[in-house]
């Protein structure tokens, strides 16, 4: 996965947390999108759909036997309900919110139950990857754009791979019902699967990790 180097740890070099990287290789893919082809777009997804597996591919187990300290919580299920909490303590007290934060929660919990049969394996995951914290540049060979480097690792944690490829999803596709669209998601998943194949069940669980995150966006406006 490509990661500018960090030249100053962030509570070596500032006390309000900034840190001091190597720049980044490329453009941001907010900033050259507009000026890639179809297939050119078609092609980057690809790679950035194996880019986001290679990371994925590395688990916590892998991570600890290598020698990293690594958390390792009871279930993917406390982990995210311990998420869900968080987000959900923003709404309590709220004329809009408040009366339903036990039944949301409740809601969230069954459904934990319903659509998880097996145990998840804990993966590698950045938690950020919009179009901002994602570079890309012309292959050297090819000439075709590539993933060239992925910044803001400030949320990096272990979990399921399924949390991040919904947020992934959300940032990088419009859902407007186009043909591109559909076209780069597939092009994005080929990739993807080409690296790491994808548990099934995927589409069914995609709606509850995309509405546990709206929970979010109403603390956002609350706040």
């Amino acid at each position: 996965v490509p990661v500018p180097q960090l030249v100053a740890p962030r509570a070596q070099w500032w006390r309000r947390g900034w840190l001091l990287q190597e720049t980044a290789e490329g453009e941001r893919l907010i900033d050259c999108r507009g000026f890639l082809s179809n297939a050119e777009e078609v092609t980057l997804f690809r790679n950035f759909g194996r880019t986001v597996a290679t990371m994925h591919n590395i688990t916590a187990e892998e991570a600890t036997a290598a020698g990293l300290t690594v958390a390792h919580p009871q279930s993917w299920n406390t982990v995210h309900m311990s998420w869900i909490r968080e987000r959900l303590a923003v709404l309590e007290g709220t004329p809009a919110f408040g009366e339903i934060v036990e039944e949301c929660e409740q809601w969230f919990l069954d459904r934990h139950e319903t659509l998880f049969a097996s145990d998840v394996v804990f993966r590698l995951l950045h938690l950020d990857l919009n179009q901002r914290n994602v570079f890309a540049t012309p292959d050297g060979l090819t000439g075709q754009p590539t993933v060239s480097a992925i910044i803001d690792w400030d949320e990096v944690c272990f979990g399921h791979s399924e949390e991040e490829l919904m947020r992934t999803e959300c940032a990088s596709f419009s859902f407007d019902g186009s043909e591109l669209d559909a076209l780069l998601r597939r092009s994005f998943f080929e990739g993807y699967s080409s690296v790491l194949p994808l548990d099934e069940g995927y589409e069914q669980r995609r709606p509850f990790y995309y509405l546990s995150r709206l929970l979010v966006h109403c603390g956002c406006m609350i706040e």
